[in-house]
């Protein structure tokens, strides 16, 4: 049996570098994107990028039905993550955390939970709480689940497409104003990105964060 939701807690450990500043991800950073996938997969440390993703990470680049942010230094992306909405086909909102990936040489300065909590707050204010799932890597796993994520099982992004390994957490309000508060103290500015959009179900992704 899965797990019940946890609850999210946004928190930030550690201060992030003053030089780092968030927007909307264009095709223009997509080969600054692809090298931050590669330098990690160059590390090679265990659980840190699981082979056979490099091509589900540029289509999630490519795909328009998810919401990418990137944290940059100057023009160039230093992190990226992507975001979508499910379709409201149930009794809860619903969205999507996919690709989580900060450049090795920035690990262990915020930067992972800066992206983080920069998608949840790039949400509309939630009139209800909104379930927040993803799947992650092994090494991350201590990460994610200091935000509340709990093991729900396997799941997938549409009937019928592959499982894997999930973990969920319970947005709610509160947190999601909490998650904005700490994105504005640490100077990020969050005006003028793009909506969120509604996952194409009929497009077939498998999406990993962390």
């Amino acid at each position: 049996m899965p797990n019940a939701f946890g609850t999210f807690t946004p928190l930030l450990t550690r201060r992030i570098p003053d030089d780092i500043a968030l927007r909307a991800y264009t095709p223009t950073d997509r080969g600054a994107c692809l090298a931050i996938y590669a330098d990690n997969e160059a590390e090679n440390k265990p659980g840190r990028i699981p082979p056979g993703f490099r091509s589900q990470f540029a289509q999630t680049l490519d795909r328009p039905d998810y919401l990418k942010l990137v944290l940059c230094r100057g023009d160039r992306a230093a992190a990226v993550g992507a975001i979508a909405r499910f379709p409201r086909s149930m009794s809860f909102a619903y969205v999507w955390l996919a690709f989580g990936l900060v450049h090795p040489t920035l690990h262990g300065q915020g930067l992972g939970t800066a992206l983080m909590l920069a998608r949840l707050a790039s949400l509309p204010e939630p009139v209800e709480p909104t379930r927040v799932v993803l799947s992650n890597t092994i090494s991350s796993e201590g990460f994610v689940k200091r935000f509340g994520f709990e093991y729900q099982g396997k799941e997938g992004t549409r009937p019928g497409g592959d499982v894997f390994d999930v973990r969920a957490a319970v947005l709610t309000v509160e947190a999601w104003r909490r998650c904005r508060e700490i994105i504005a103290d640490v100077g990020i500015a969050l005006e003028q990105l793009p909506e969120v959009p509604v996952m194409d179900l009929d497009v077939q992704t498998v999406p990993q964060d962390g």
